[in-house]
């Protein structure tokens, strides 16, 4: 596949240099507007023996953590409700109304579209199941081979009706997010469902004392309006989002899709789109004394004096020619001279600088360490003794696991079909992030931890034992020869006419049991659960209530 990128405006050399002069001195500007208001000079200090960094660490004041009360979430709550309570039926409701009208909007409305809310929750059922149970293309759940012959998919729901579900899924009005025939911004697409899951993630859980901002890259490789190469991630292309997550569950309490239109409005803030969107993630978190883990793409010192004025304290790792980092003049020439297991250490009134020379230079912000060489739990097989790592380095390492916990669950489940359009993948993504804070909870309550698998097995079964299929269904016994036809246990499968089309009043189907038997015989009736054309006599008895 031959990627195709934009091209390029060419422009005169005084025209590019004027316009981004412009927008250096316009930026320089509110840079400086914003950082006169925070406390702390812009000059790097030297440790000496007489005198150090002292944080100005902020105490946690925020007792009202983890499961909040008003959710209605308790020890009592199975899995499924959990799930529920995010994935709530007003959602699901939203989802079938745009859904419907996008496939009027496409001409579509000859095509029979009677899909409920339980059907729904059916698909997304299948959805979760195809995560635990992977196979090349959709189609194979539904084959009746017996080295495919899972009879679990086609019980819940028949393959077309499944495909006709995700070919109409839709999540927006596009016409209320276009200018002069455009997107404002292509995630508009899923925006709509973001933004109500979010809400459920934030009302349902507090974070504690440590949070985490980073980036998640969902693999995907197909043409979209917007992608991103991270060449040290798992997944190099794909939908980047970027996460604020809890250090020590990895609740995922806020999200941001990545789009080109969103990092446009981000640069023209005064900290960037590195530093803006960590501000974005952590609204509603501030001014409560956490402290918040960073990487080397959002950390800069200008970002911890504006956190730290909101009292809130930052750590992370950061690019060593960051924007005012003491590099150039101050410790350029001191690099070369550092051997391995050193580190040098500047400061200002707030923030701390540490340079630590292990296989690579590693250098880290903080505002809440004084920095120092402390053991850490790895042992040299030199010398035999434990190692000594700053203490920046160690919380970092311990704390910043919070996001990588979800990147590698997610990645082991992950379920990819190249026939989806990026946004319906997308959605998927946002299935199992759901699940995922499902399993925090579930497991906050519970001291026997259950595993990611567990609980979407319990998610899948409470959904179909609660809506729409009898428990009966998950525990048929399988004795006997295969059958090719399923043994149905419902009550509500009754013999309808065919309904007429705008060809034929009488419209008739091939019987599907006596085409079976090979027989060509054709009828005017069908079950209407079932969605089979049967005889009436004696092709619908036979269907019903013997094994084949």
């Amino acid at each position: 596949m031959v990627r195709r990128y934009n091209r390029n405006r060419i422009i005169s050399d005084t025209e590019d240099s004027s316009n981004d002069d412009v927008q250096r001195n316009d930026n320089d500007a509110r840079l400086s507007e914003r950082l006169n208001n925070c406390s702390g000079e812009r000059q790097w200090k030297t440790p000496t023996a007489t005198r150090n960094f002292e944080p100005r660490v902020i105490y946690y004041i925020d007792l009202n953590n983890g499961v909040q009360e008003a959710s209605g979430l308790s020890r009592n709550s199975c899995p499924t409700s959990v799930f529920e309570y995010f994935f709530n039926q007003e959602l699901v409701e939203m989802i079938l109304k745009k859904s419907s009208k996008y496939r009027k909007k496409q001409g579509f409305t000859k095509v029979p579209y009677n899909i409920t809310v339980a059907d729904m929750y059916s698909a997304i059922a299948i959805i979760i199941y195809m995560s635990i149970v992977h196979l090349p293309t959709i189609s194979m759940y539904w084959d009746t081979k017996p080295m495919y012959n899972f009879q679990f998919t086609r019980k819940i729901m028949s393959r077309d009706k499944f495909l006709r579900i995700l070919r109409f899924l839709h999540f927006s009005d596009e016409d209320n997010n276009k200018i002069n025939g455009k997107n404002i911004d292509a995630t508009c697409k899923i925006q709509p469902v973001i933004d109500m899951l979010l809400s459920r993630f934030q009302s349902a859980y507090r974070p504690g004392r440590n949070i985490v901002v980073n980036e998640s890259v969902m693999l995907w490789k197909d043409r979209m309006p917007f992608d991103e190469c991270a060449p040290n991630e798992r997944a190099t292309f794909g939908l980047k989002t970027f996460i604020l997550a809890e250090c020590e569950t990895g609740y995922v309490y806020n999200l941001k899709l990545y789009s080109r239109q969103l990092l446009r409005k981000l640069n023209s803030e005064p900290l960037g789109a590195s530093g803006s969107i960590v501000l974005h993630l952590t609204k509603h978190l501030l001014q409560q004394g956490r402290t918040l883990f960073l990487n080397n793409y959002h950390s800069s010192p200008a970002l911890y004096e504006i956190l730290h004025k909101n009292r809130t304290n930052v750590c992370g790792i950061v690019r060593l020619k960051r924007k005012e980092m003491p590099y150039y003049g101050i410790i350029a020439k001191d690099i070369n001279r550092l051997e391995k297991g050193q580190m040098l250490v500047r400061y200002n009134e707030i923030v701390a600088f540490c340079l630590w020379k292990d296989k690579k230079l590693i250098s880290t912000l903080t505002t809440v360490h004084t920095p120092c060489m402390v053991l850490s739990t790895n042992i040299d097989q030199i010398t035999g003794q434990y190692r000594k790592k700053p203490n920046v380095v160690l919380d970092c390492n311990t704390y910043m696991s919070g996001t990588n916990q979800i990147h590698q669950i997610l990645q082991r489940h992950l379920s990819i079909n190249k026939s989806m359009k990026w946004y319906k993948q997308y959605f998927v993504h946002l299935i199992e992030v759901t699940i995922f804070n499902s399993l925090v909870i579930w497991n906050s309550y519970h001291g026997n931890k259950k595993t990611f698998r567990e609980i979407k097995e319990n998610i899948i079964s409470g959904l179909l034992k609660k809506y729409f299929i009898p428990v009966e269904i998950f525990h048929l016994k399988t004795e006997g020869s295969p059958k090719k036809f399923p043994l149905c246990i419902k009550s509500r499968c009754f013999p309808k006419k065919i309904p007429p089309t705008a060809k034929k009043c009488h419209p008739t189907k091939h019987c599907v049991l006596c085409r079976e038997n090979k027989i060509r015989k054709q009828t005017s009736y069908f079950c209407n659960d079932c969605n089979v054309p049967l005889c009436i006599v004696p092709c619908f008895e036979l269907f019903h209530t013997t094994k084949i």
